[in-house]
């Protein structure tokens, strides 16, 4: 699989550090409008930046980190294997969608619930330029105040930044809630993925990779289930079938709710337009499309909003039900946090 990570260098990074840590001066001295009179721009110290785009779930703050993306080309056979060309170049034409490649965000989700800061996934480390760290930094979200990292499942792309370069855990501070079916898969001797398609050396050098970070964390990791509760407002959902022990959240408060949905779903057309159709790096793939459908059925009757992975940035939107299939109704991207 090519990987296409976006440039992003040390001086980027310090860059967006340094144009966050001027924003107080520029709200203090207000705009100038074309007609001299200045106004307030108060917003200014809320607006989403370069990596990171905030959002809000009922009181809960949240904020959208990028961690960078990869490309998938060919489309087939790593996506929807099991459909004809002719299938899925109609489902890409229709929704104005590429048909020679597909690309996957890595969005990385972070919530400050109460007392809690809680990360979804730790996103793919030195394979994205170590981007997270410096757009946490950027958004005023210190590493170490990170107080639980919610793991979907142990692939590299949602788990390698959760060390640094040294093998320490990147975020001190923070327990890790891991299924146990996830877990127990990726530290057992062998794995076996029968529908896996990229071969034995590929899933031992991620079950090995699973295990470093696993190694760095000891001590502060959770093996949970669906169902567990941990966290007020936070609730795991079993979803499994890409990996052994998938797992899906709600994060709720109130009447609010969003859903964060892992790798349920990798592109904005194919698994919605037909959600029997999956990637070569299920593990099963009757179960994945056993979760996705479930829990597709469940987001787009209750409306719920949702959080991807791997979806257009910034990964919010909506789930609506179209014949057969779905369709992914994206949330705007806003300048200005809500």
């Amino acid at each position: 699989m090519e990987q296409v990570l976006g440039a992003f260098s040390r001086r980027r990074a310090l860059m967006t550090m340094a144009a966050a840590a001027v924003v107080p001066s520029v709200v203090a001295r207000g705009s100038a409008t074309a007609s001299g009179v200045k106004r307030p721009i108060a917003d200014d110290a809320h607006r989403n930046g370069a990596g990171f785009h905030r959002f809000g779930i009922g009181s809960i703050e949240a904020t959208a980190f990028t961690d960078g993306g990869m490309v998938i080309s060919p489309i087939q056979p790593t996506f929807a294997s099991g459909a004809t060309p002719e299938e899925l170049n109609a489902a890409l034409t229709k929704a104005f969608h590429p048909l020679d490649k597909a690309n996957l965000e890595i969005n990385v989700l972070c919530v400050r619930m109460g007392k809690e800061t809680v990360l979804f996934d730790a996103g793919n480390g030195a394979a994205a330029a170590n981007r997270l760290i410096p757009a946490m930094m950027a958004a005023g979200i210190d590493p170490g105040s990170v107080t639980g990292v919610v793991l979907s499942h142990a692939h590299p792309d949602h788990i390698a930044g959760g060390i640094d370069a040294d093998g320490k855990s990147a975020f001190a501070n923070a327990r890790w809630f891991v299924n146990k079916a996830e877990h127990d898969f990726w530290t057992a001797a062998t794995q076996t993925a029968p529908d896996f398609a990229f071969g034995a050396d590929a899933m031992k050098g991620m079950a090995a990779g699973a295990q470093k970070v696993f190694g760095a964390v000891k001590g502060k990791l959770e093996l949970v289930k669906g169902g567990d509760k941990v966290i007020d407002g936070l609730e795991f959902i079993d979803t499994p079938g890409h990996t052994a022990g998938h797992m899906s959240a709600i994060v709720s408060d109130g009447d609010s709710q969003m859903a964060v949905i892992g790798d349920l779903a990798h592109n904005h057309v194919v698994m919605f337009a037909n959600p029997a159709w999956t990637i070569g790096f299920d593990a099963d793939r009757k179960a994945a499309v056993a979760s996705r459908i479930k829990m597709f059925d469940r987001l787009a009757a209750d409306r719920v909003r949702v959080f991807g992975y791997h979806l257009p940035w910034p990964g919010l939107g909506h789930i609506r039900k179209d014949g057969a299939g779905y369709e992914w109704v994206i949330e705007p991207w806003s300048w200005n946090a809500k």
